[in-house]
Parts: C-alpha cells; sequence; structure tokens
C-alpha cells in the first residue's frame, strides 16, 4: 500500500474478501505470453492492433472468441470472429458459448477442452463483471476450469486480447463503472447504481497496475485515480479508444499501439491529499511504439522521438477555449497545450457542480517528444497534474 494515500476500509475489505491478489496483482499472474488490451470501439481496419495479437501465434493455431461480457453474446462473437478473420490468415477462429444465462459452460468439460486447444483469446465488449462472475466467482477457489485453462494459455506463451469490457477486467482488482466527479467525492457504487465508483475482483492477467478503457473519450481521469488511491496501485493505464496496449509479460513491457494519443499512464507514487484535493499525480501520455517497463514504470519513447525543441502543438488545440475537464479528449487536449507553452500552466474545469479544476504543469521531471516525421503526435512523459 501507499502509505500516505487515504483508503476506503469498506473497499479493500471487500477486495480482500473476493480474494484480490497482493499489491501489484502479481503473486497468481501469468509469467508468459502477450496480453492485448484494447479500449474499445477499435476500427475493423485496424491492423496495428490486430496483426499484433496475430504476431506470436502459429499459423495453425486456434483462436477462441469469448462474448461472455456481452447482452448479444451470439451477435458479439460473430462480429469479433468476423474482424479476426480477416488478420488470421491460416489460423482458424472459433467463438466459444460461455455467457452469463449459460455460465455453467465454464466448467462443462467438452467447453473447457476446447478452451484448452486455443493459443489465444480474445474477449469482446459489455459488462467486465459478466465476464469475472462467470469465469472466476467467489467460489471455487481459484476459478472455474474455464479460468484456469484460459491463464494456462498464457502460461505456455499464448495470446489472450480483449476490447473495452474485456480490457477492463484484465487487471485485478479491476474497475467496474463510476464516473469521475462521483469518485472524486467519495461515491461508492452500490448495486444497480451507475454513478459511484465500482471496484472489484478482476481477471487477473495484467499485473502491473489497473485498466481503464474508453479512457479519453469519456473523460475517465478522475476514477482513474481515485480507483488507484481505494486498491493501492501505483499506476493506471487509461487506454483510448481505437488504441492498446500490447503486454509482453516475458520481458515485462508494455507498449502503446493505435493512431494519435493512445494511452495515458497514471502514477500516484507520489500524490499528495489536502482535503478533496489530490496533488502531484504523474501523468505520461504515449503514442504508438511508446513503451514503460511493467515493474518500474518507466517510459521509454519509441526510437524515432526526440525532445521538442521548439515547443508546439496540434492547431487544434493550441488554442481557443478549454473543454469541460470531463469531455471527450478534454486531457489530451489540456497536455497538448502545455507541450506548447511547458513554463505556463494549463487548466480544465469541470462545468456540473460540484466543480473540479485539473491544473497540469510541467517540470525538471517532464519530457516532451516527438516524431520529426509526425511532429502533431507528441509523446510527454511525467507531467504534474493537481486535482
Amino acid at each position: 500500500m501507499i502509505g500516505h494515500i487515504g483508503h476506503s476500509a469498506a473497499v479493500l475489505l471487500a477486495l480482500v474478501a473476493v480474494g484480490c491478489s497482493g499489491a501489484g496483482g502479481r503473486a497468481s499472474a501469468p509469467r508468459a505470453g502477450h496480453l492485448i488490451i484494447a479500449g474499445g470501439a477499435i476500427k475493423p481496419d485496424n491492423e496495428e492492433i490486430y496483426a499484433r495479437f496475430m504476431a506470436p501465434l502459429a499459423l495453425d493455431a486456434v483462436i477462441g472468441v469469448i462474448p461472455t461480457a456481452s447482452a448479444a453474446p451470439q451477435e458479439s462473437a460473430e462480429s469479433s470472429a468476423k474482424t479476426l478473420a480477416r488478420y488470421a490468415g491460416t489460423r482458424r477462429v472459433e467463438p466459444l458459448d460461455i455467457s452469463v444465462t449459460n455460465g455453467t459452460q465454464a466448467s462443462d468439460p467438452a467447453l473447457v477442452d476446447r478452451l484448452a486447444r486455443c493459443q489465444g483469446l480474445w474477449f469482446t465488449g459489455g459488462d467486465q463483471s459478466r465476464i469475472v462472475a462467470t469465469f472466476r466467482p467467489a467460489s471455487p477457489a481459484g476459478g472455474t476450469p474455464a479460468y484456469r485453462a484460459a491463464a494456462d494459455i498464457l502460461a505456455r506463451g499464448g495470446v489472450i486480447g480483449g476490447t473495452s469490457a474485456g480490457a477492463a477486467m484484465m487487471s485485478d482488482p479491476m474497475i467496474t463503472g463510476g464516473r469521475s466527479n462521483d469518485a472524486l467525492l467519495g461515491r461508492v457504487r452500490g448495486e444497480g447504481d451507475d454513478a459511484g465508483l465500482g471496484v472489484g475482483q478482476g481477471m487477473g492477467f495484467f499485473p502491473y497496475g489497473l485498466i481503464d478503457q474508453h479512457f479519453l473519450r469519456r473523460g475517465r481521469m478522475g476514477r482513474l485515480v481515485v480507483a488507484l488511491e481505494r486498491t493501492g496501485r501505483a499506476r493506471g493505464y487509461g487506454v483510448e479508444e481505437n488504441a492498446a496496449l500490447d503486454v509482453d509479460l516475458g520481458a515485462e513491457t508494455i507498449t502503446a499501439l493505435g493512431p494519435g494519443a493512445a494511452v495515458l499512464v497514471v502514477d500516484i507514487t507520489q500524490l499528495k491529499r489536502e482535503g478533496q484535493a489530490r496533488l502531484d499525480v504523474r501523468l505520461s501520455l504515449l503514442n504508438s511504439g511508446d513503451a514503460v517497463d511493467g515493474r518500474t514504470g518507466r517510459v521509454s519513447p519509441a526510437g524515432a522521438r526526440r525532445p521538442i525543441l521548439s515547443p508546439g502543438a496540434p492547431a487544434s488545440s493550441s488554442t481557443g477555449t478549454l473543454p469541460d475537464a470531463w469531455s471527450p479528449g478534454a486531457v489530451a487536449i489540456a497536455l497538448n497545450r502545455l507541450a506548447q507553452n511547458p513554463a505556463a500552466s494549463v487548466e480544465l474545469h469541470s462545468g456540473a457542480p460540484p466543480h473540479f479544476d485539473l491544473r497540469f504543469t510541467a517540470d525538471g521531471r517532464t519530457r516532451f517528444l516527438a516524431d520529426p516525421s509526425l511532429p502533431d503526435r507528441i509523446t510527454i512523459v511525467s507531467a504534474q497534474l493537481s486535482i
């Protein structure tokens, strides 16, 4: 735990009760294989993400599509299987009928055997709680046979990918829902409540912190910061829509994929509280190819990116009125404006009461980098955020 951060005892006790692992979730996490963690709304032509999912798989591999998160599992599985097949080559893509309405399949020997023969799994979007309730209920201990078979796929060097809910479920604990304003006010999500922050047991495939998805698009900065506080995790990874993380569990490296601002790394190692204010949160905005050391959180920008000598930012984010703090893309816009003039702070304000102010600043640890051939795609390492 991070000693100077205030925690919610009730939430932590609940996490312990459902079998949450150690501070990094790493005690039982697989040590091999790859994860492709997509932030949702992946375009079918996003070859970078789908090709990276296929890359570690043999040409005769079987890929299982798991629609457990979806309220319409058959349609979801068929749609995802069709997209994956575009990139699969000679690999075989098979939907697996494991849903909340058919949850006993997670213990059915015939279906578990089909899952165990897969070298890759793809979890569709929907509600991440459905995945955990089906694969890893509070009992039996260790999860269902299907859960153990999925973990074994990683242990053998296979690949598990997922989008939206299929991304959120990767960590343990995982975020189950909530909005930024409510999270910052300390509201905890209850049964049937969409407002308060929800945190619960996840699948535990990703051992390096928390995952949040649709991140920049849905203004989830506030909820991720609070979720990190409440679970004692040092870092969270906010994955944008049509973007992903490629996680090499053997090498313990995390690489951003996707056009534009792909991932925001949120680090609360030095966070300080003053009432409801959160000070000195560290943010790193990553573009495709930028990497993070899963153990230390150290960011390594892609090789072609160089320090920006003359600060600049995309025209759309360098002028004009800044948007509401929780509106789509607001955090990326603020960070790009900071890159234009690092000596001045940039502030976002939440419009709906109660009001929160987000202040972005740069100091001696902050770096701004860009590829000379793609000057609009700015990588920002260790900017400061105060809420």
